[in-house]
């Protein structure tokens, strides 16, 4: 289902997870121990940079993102970019001085396409999942900066499907279904962020439908 003018007002009130999504790595330091696993630990702000699976809590809402790992920003990808950019016109334009200028065009499509290859990659990073879980249903998300498709399953329908791993370097399939959809879920992540996926969703929903295509241990 596409992603209506409704759906990226929700997707700008995460607002720092689609952009900054650092906000979303916080843990609720109210929440009652005795009803919930303990927090996790603190982290530094290099390693929570690095998660791709993260949750927090919101009210009566448990919002959980998975996204692929991002190890450079875009900002640092500019940087790069901007080191490789200064010798290299500099050069060209000192072999145009001299009267080879067939040099400064090729330069300038090199450049181009590194830049346009770089800004492709970081584009493809920021797709994501959001998985909001609230008392009356399970809200997914989809979609790069803001949500391209959502789907929306009643809380009482809403149940894991997991189909374990044919190899141990792979993760489980995971998928989110009630009586009439289903939906698959962080099939970007490899196997031990499978896990975390896993065991964050199996605390919220019950496991209805499990493969036998293998044994799953967690």
């Amino acid at each position: 289902r596409a992603g209506t003018a409704s759906g990226a007002a929700h997707w700008e009130r995460l607002g720092a997870l689609t952009i900054l999504p650092n906000s979303y790595r916080d843990w609720d330091r109210n929440a009652k121990h005795s009803a919930r696993p303990p927090p996790a630990p603190v982290l530094s702000k290099q390693q929570q940079d690095t998660r791709v699976v993260s949750s927090r809590r919101s009210g009566h809402e448990l919002i959980i993102v998975a996204k692929p790992n991002h190890s450079s920003s875009w900002r640092n990808n500019r940087q790069v970019l901007l080191l490789l950019c200064v010798p290299s016109l500099g050069a060209a334009i000192g072999f145009t001085l001299l009267g080879a200028w067939p040099v400064l065009p090729f330069t300038g499509a090199e450049l181009l396409a590194l830049s346009s290859a770089l800004y492709y990659v970081n584009w493809k990073l920021e797709y994501r999942h959001v998985i909001t879980l609230s008392r009356d249903s399970v809200r997914i998300d989809k979609g790069h900066y803001r949500p391209k498709r959502r789907w929306r399953i009643d809380r009482e329908q809403a149940a894991l499907a997991v189909t374990p791993e044919r190899h141990p370097w792979e993760g489980p399939r995971l998928a989110v279904h009630g009586r009439q959809e289903r939906v698959v879920v962080g099939d970007f992540l490899n196997r031990d962020e499978c896990l975390s996926l896993l065991a964050l969703l199996r605390k919220e929903m019950l496991v209805r439908t499990h493969s036998p295509v293998a044994q799953l241990r967690i």
